[in-house]
């Protein structure tokens, strides 16, 4: 029976395998593709992901959560850099609903989960705005050895889309381009002048904040059509603060208005238990945020 299914949907492809194959014959060529293929399973097994199909050197495979798609796809990324014989492979993750019909699954998430992942170039993972927003919310980057990086390369018009694509990337910092796709046939970016001036490093759990050296990226707090609020731990002293990033150009003015109102009504009515103190705040470049006070105890919803 046919059924409707919310899933990550992963593709890799190698790179140059068909000039591999001319270069140094089939037979060693074949052999390279199933060292790839033994990585494949091997790094899938006993996590419930679902090998769908290979087809030639690539693979089409289904996760549950981003978070262990991206997992796999960095512990991929470091298997090939490891064993120089293998071409660089390149990776791509949407997360989309599918029809799952017996083995095959099926839709036009299927379709965006492989254009999203002929955009990467190698040694590349990149994955479309909801899978990366949910896997950075949940996948620590100082758990996996080196840290992970996100990156936001903003909005792409893919061809047969109306609609444009976000199109982000995870990967490791001097290892992974950490780069906007360049522009093709079957892809366009779609970015305004604006929006380049938020895009690029983005918050995750185990990060560091730039401009503000020894705090670390604890939980998401929130979000909203501004950015997103997190709670921060000092490295050294473990105190908290919340940062509230703006990632919206045309919201940063109103970032602004919120320390003039809070330095207005620090004038006004002096040092308050009752109202969170604005600690710093960074406009001069991105990521744009403010730095407050955190007071334990949870938000309203919490409480109640």
């Amino acid at each position: 029976m046919d059924r409707s299914e919310l899933l990550t949907l992963v593709f890799t492809d190698l790179v140059g395998s068909t000039a591999l194959k001319r270069e140094r014959g089939d037979q060693v060529a074949g052999a390279l593709i199933g060292r790839h293929r033994d990585l494949v399973s091997s790094l899938t097994a006993g996590t419930g992901a679902r090998i769908i199909d290979w087809a030639g050197d690539g693979c089409f495979l289904t996760f549950d959560a981003p978070s262990a798609a991206v997992s796999f796809a960095l512990a991929l990324q470091d298997a090939h850099a490891c064993d120089t014989e293998l071409p660089h492979v390149r990776i791509g993750i949407h997360l989309g609903e599918v029809t799952v019909v017996g083995t095959r699954v099926e839709g036009l998430a299927v379709d965006l989960a492989a254009r999203v992942s002929s955009l990467a170039s190698p040694g590349q993972i990149l994955l479309s705005g909801p899978a990366f927003d949910s896997a950075r919310q949940r996948l620590r980057s100082d758990a996996a050895g080196q840290p992970i990086a996100w990156r936001a390369h903003g909005p792409y018009l893919l061809k047969g889309n109306d609609k444009a694509v976000e199109i982000c990337e995870a990967g490791r910092e001097g290892l992974s381009p950490l780069s906007a796709p360049p522009d093709s046939e079957k892809a366009r970016r779609s970015a305004t002048e604006a929006q380049e001036e938020t895009l690029g490093w983005r918050p995750a759990v185990g990060l560091h904040i730039p401009s503000r050296a020894n705090w670390v990226l604890d939980q998401p707090l929130g979000e909203g059509g501004f950015g997103e609020v997190w709670l921060a731990a000092h490295e050294k002293t473990h105190a908290r603060r919340v940062f509230k990033f703006c990632f919206e150009p045309e919201r940063i003015s109103g970032l602004r208005r919120e320390v003039v109102l809070f330095r207005l009504l620090r004038e006004t009515l002096g040092a308050r238990p009752d109202i969170a103190q604005i600690v710093d705040w960074q406009f001069d470049s991105a990521p744009y945020f403010i730095e407050s006070e955190y007071t334990e105890g949870g938000d309203l919803r919490a409480w109640a």
